[in-house]
């Protein structure tokens, strides 16, 4: 047995039927929706990151003494971290979505659902733990 054949014993319980050009519009723009945010959200999870490490060394006093305060109260500010949570958990559930989408996988509304659900526990999770005193 060839990879063909092994890789359509894999792919072949995934899908219902054969994906037609312009099947369903709705699905089209929903996958077109999630691409482009998920785009953006990698884009300002680098720009976060960047100003939060940036912070950091301000903190320490490496970049100056002069608005070290500034730099203290977005480091720690809570609704940053938050951001970055929610950005990082929906960057990387919906990475995985797409590259199970690219292997073969044809649910795609089914893959939309267990996203969302997933991550939103997921942040539940990570607010509760990190962000809510004990």
């Amino acid at each position: 047995m060839g990879w063909k054949q092994h890789w359509k014993i894999l792919r072949d319980p995934f899908s219902r039927r054969k994906r037609v050009s312009g099947d369903n519009d709705i699905t089209g723009r929903m996958s077109m929706f999630i691409w482009i945010v998920h785009r953006v959200s990698g884009l300002i999870l680098i720009a976060l990151m960047v100003i939060k490490i940036i912070t950091g060394y301000g903190i320490l006093g490496h970049l100056g003494y002069e608005n070290i305060e500034l730099m203290r109260e977005f480091h720690r500010n809570p609704f940053v971290d938050v951001s970055i949570f929610l950005l990082f958990i929906y960057h990387a559930i919906y990475g995985v979505r797409t590259a199970l989408i690219d292997l073969g996988l044809r649910r795609e509304k089914l893959l939309f659902w267990v996203s969302n659900i997933l991550g939103f526990i997921l942040f539940i999770v990570v607010v509760y733990i990190f962000l809510i005193p004990h």
